[in-house]
C-alpha cells in the first residue's frame, strides 16, 4: 500500500529542489539579459518582449516554479494574504490591460511581471529561511563580478566611450552601476556572519563591487552606496550613544555639510563633479514631458507596460543632441504614475509602507533585505527599475518585500 506522507515528502523535496534550480537560473538571466554584451541595445527590443530569450525564460521559468508552489500551495497563500498589496498592484496592473493604449504589450509586461513574482514566492515557500536566497545571489556574483572585469580588461565593447563609463556585461553603465550597488551591500552585510576566510572574501568582493561602482559613473548608485553608509553608521551609532543624540547629530552634520558644499563650491560645481548638470543629463527635459503625458489620465494611467512602446515616438530635446528617443522615464515613479496612474502609485506607496510597519515589528528579519529594499527606493528617483521587464534592482525589490513575509505565515506552512 502506497505511504502518502512519504510520498508527499519526496514531491516536496524534488519540487524544493528544482525550485532552487530554477531560481538561480533566473538570478543569472536577470544580470546577464538577454541582449548581445558589448553593444547597444535595440530600443525596441528594450521596449518590448520579443527577444526569444525573454519568451522562452519568462515563461518555462515561472511555469516551472508555479508547479513547484503546488506541493505547498497553502504556504504561499498564505503569504499573499499577509501581504496584500502586492497582489493588489499586480491585479491592479492587470485591470490596466483594458483601456491600455497598446493592450498586447501590457498583457505581455503583466504576465512578465507576475512570472517573476512567481519565481521569488516559489522559491520562498521551499527554502529553509528567506537568507537562503543570499547564497545564490553571492554564488552568482562570485561569478558576475571577475567576468565583468575581464571584459573591461580586454573587450572595447565593455566601455561605453561617450561617457566614457564602464557598463562590463551589462547593456549600460547605469545597470552595471546598480548591480555593483546590490552586490557591495550584499557582500558587506555577509562580513560579520563568515568565518575568518569568508570575511577577506567577502571583503575582496565587496570592494570590487565598490570599483565597478566607481568606473561606471553611476551617481545615482554611488549616491545609492553612501546614503546606505550613512544609515548603517547612524543605526551602529544609535546602539552606543542612543537613538535621539544619533538623529539630532546625524541631521545636524547634513544640513551643515549641504551649507558648506553649496556656499563654497556653488550648486553647478557640485553637479558637475558628480558627472552631471542642472539638468541630470537631460532628465528634467524628460520628466516634464513625462508629466504632460501623465496628465491625459492622471488616475487610472496608460496602462501597464502600454507606454514605451516602439510605436510611441516621443521625442526629447538635448543640448548635446537635436533630439533623443528615450526608452523609460528615468524616474520610477513617474513612471508608474504614467503608466499605472494615482490608483497604482498609492498601491506601492502602502506596500513600502505596510514593509516598514511590520519589520519594524519583525525582530528576526534581517537589515539586509531592509537596505536592499531602501536603495531599490533610492535608485528609483533617477532611474526606472520598480516593476520594469528584466531589471535586476527592480526584481530585488520584489525579493526583500516578500522575504518579510514568508518568516511566519500564519497558518504555518503545512503542506497539503
Amino acid at each position: 500500500m502506497m505511504n502518502v506522507p512519504g510520498a508527499i515528502e519526496q514531491e516536496s523535496s524534488l519540487a524544493s529542489k528544482v525550485c532552487r534550480i530554477a531560481f538561480c537560473l533566473y538570478v543569472i538571466f536577470m544580470l546577464v539579459g538577454s541582449s548581445m554584451p558589448f553593444q547597444d541595445a535595440d530600443p525596441n527590443d528594450e521596449m518590448t518582449a520579443s527577444n526569444p530569450i525573454n519568451q522562452v525564460v519568462d515563461s518555462v521559468i515561472p511555469l516551472v516554479c508555479l508547479v513547484c508552489l503546488w506541493p505547498k500551495r497553502r504556504k504561499a497563500l498564505d503569504i499573499l494574504s499577509e501581504e496584500k498589496y502586492l497582489v493588489l498592484f499586480l491585479a491592479w496592473c492587470a485591470v490596466t490591460i483594458i483601456w491600455s493604449e497598446s493592450p498586447f504589450s501590457s498583457v505581455k509586461a503583466c504576465v512578465r511581471i507576475i512570472g517573476s513574482t512567481i519565481v521569488a514566492l516559489a522559491f520562498f515557500v521551499n527554502a529553509r529561511s528567506p537568507e537562503e536566497a543570499f547564497k545564490y545571489i553571492k554564488g552568482v556574483l562570485a561569478v558576475y563580478i571577475p567576468l565583468s572585469f575581464l571584459a573591461i580588461a580586454f573587450v572595447p565593447g565593455a566601455t561605453q566611450w561617450e561617457w566614457p563609463a564602464w557598463r562590463g556585461l551589462a547593456r549600460h553603465k547605469n545597470t552595471l552601476g546598480e548591480i555593483g550597488l546590490v552586490s557591495a551591500i550584499v557582500w558587506t552585510f555577509r562580513i560579520r556572519q563568515a568565518s575568518t576566510r569568508g570575511k577577506l572574501c567577502s571583503l575582496l568582493f565587496g570592494v570590487a563591487s565598490l570599483v565597478l561602482v566607481l568606473g561606471s559613473k553611476s551617481t545615482t548608485a554611488l549616491l545609492t552606496l553612501f546614503f546606505i553608509s550613512f544609515i548603517a553608521f547612524c543605526v551602529a551609532a544609535a546602539r552606543w550613544v542612543g537613538p535621539a543624540l544619533t538623529t539630532a547629530a546625524a541631521g545636524c552634520c547634513c544640513v551643515i555639510g549641504m551649507l558648506v558644499l553649496v556656499n563654497v563650491a556653488g550648486a553647478d560645481d557640485i553637479f558637475a563633479r558628480l558627472g552631471k548638470d542642472s539638468t541630470f543629463t537631460g532628465r528634467t527635459d524628460l520628466w516634464e514631458a513625462v508629466i504632460g503625458e501623465a496628465r491625459a489620465h492622471p488616475f487610472l494611467g496608460a496602462g501597464f507596460g502600454g507606454f514605451w512602446t516602439p510605436d510611441r515616438d516621443l521625442r526629447v530635446e538635448s543640448p548635446e543632441e537635436s533630439t533623443w528617443r528615450p526608452t523609460e522615464g528615468h524616474e520610477g515613479y513617474l513612471d508608474l504614475l504614467n503608466e499605472t496612474g494615482v490608483v497604482g502609485v498609492c498601491l506601492v506607496a502602502l506596500m513600502v509602507i505596510f514593509y516598514f510597519r511590520n519589520a519594524a515589528r519583525s525582530r528576526d528579519h534581517s537589515n539586509l533585505w531592509k537596505a536592499l529594499l531602501i536603495s531599490v527606493l533610492m535608485v528609483n528617483t533617477m532611474e526606472s527599475t520598480l516593476f520594469r521587464l528584466s531589471s535586476f534592482t527592480g526584481w530585488v525589490f520584489v525579493l526583500s518585500y516578500l522575504a518579510l513575509f514568508s518568516k511566519a505565515p500564519k497558518s504555518g506552512a503545512v503542506p497539503e
